[in-house]
């Protein structure tokens, strides 16, 4: 646990740890485009 606190303490310090995704999943999160003949 302290692990954990300890990192995400650094990722916001370096602005690489958010809250504010947009997406429902990871790749909306990364802006990815669906693979051609995914189904949804």
């Amino acid at each position: 646990m302290e692990f954990v606190k300890y990192v995400v303490r650094e990722l916001r310090r370096r602005g690489l740890y958010h809250k504010d995704y947009k997406g429902a999943t990871l790749r909306e999160h990364l802006g990815l485009p669906m693979p051609h003949g995914a189904l949804t």
